[in-house]
């Protein structure tokens, strides 16, 4: 009897000793997928004077209330989806011009020069102007903007002098919300048009003109 169960208490141990040690001749089989590759997508654009060659604007003999047209083009040659917006920023140089016994005045200390955009942009947003909708890869666009020297304002001080005006283009993805939560953003394209967002913590959900995001649509707050 004792033989027996010693015999017993041997079998049970070698068992678990070939199912602990993996020796068990069960099929398996295993299949890799290696060398996969993930290339991120590049937002990149350029932009120029489409009415001069591509060269900046040169106007000689700006005169009070003179009002011209111009047109600057934009290509999204990155490979993915953009938002685009633009701004203006310009300066007066040195006054060239003198009076006898007077100072001359810093000249932008008045605004005498407006920029207005025309087309599918938005209205001014913090300084910017946002393309409406997104620009797909290889695409083109036109900011087509008027720049207008005022008649009453612009006294003799301006003449001669020199005004520079610089246009900036900047672009972002458009996929995921990197607009809204792009630091400098902060805009949502909102019923066709931009608009600002705020983030409701309490909701922790994105709002702006009196909806909110789902994550895929702007819906009416109740």
């Amino acid at each position: 009897m004792k033989r027996r169960m010693v015999i017993s208490l041997l079998i049970i141990a070698m068992s678990l000793a070939a199912i602990s040690g993996g020796t068990l001749a069960w099929f398996t089989g295993m299949a890799e997928v290696g060398n996969n590759t993930f290339t991120a997508g590049t937002v990149e654009i350029s932009a120029e004077n489409s009415e001069a060659g591509g060269d900046p604007i040169v106007l000689t003999n700006w005169n009070p209330g003179d009002s011209d047209d111009y047109k600057f083009t934009f290509t999204n040659s990155g490979t993915k989806a953009i938002y685009i917006r633009a701004k203006f920023d310009g300066s007066w140089g040195e006054a060239v011009y003198s009076i006898d016994g007077e100072t001359p005045p810093d000249l932008n200390n008045t605004e005498v020069v407006t920029v207005g955009v025309t087309g599918t942009w938005s209205e001014e947003i913090e300084g910017w102007y946002y393309f409406v909708g997104s620009v797909t890869s290889s695409s083109t666009g036109d900011l087509d903007f008027t720049v207008t020297l005022d008649g009453p304002n612009t006294t003799n001080w301006y003449q001669g002098a020199t005004y520079t005006l610089t246009v900036t283009f900047e672009a972002i993805q458009s996929s995921h919300e990197a607009v809204m939560e792009q630091a400098g953003w902060g805009v949502g394209f909102v019923d066709g048009a931009w608009h600002e967002v705020n983030w409701n913590a309490g909701e922790e959900r994105w709002e702006a003109n009196g909806k909110y995001w789902d994550g895929e649509f702007w819906i009416a707050i109740p």
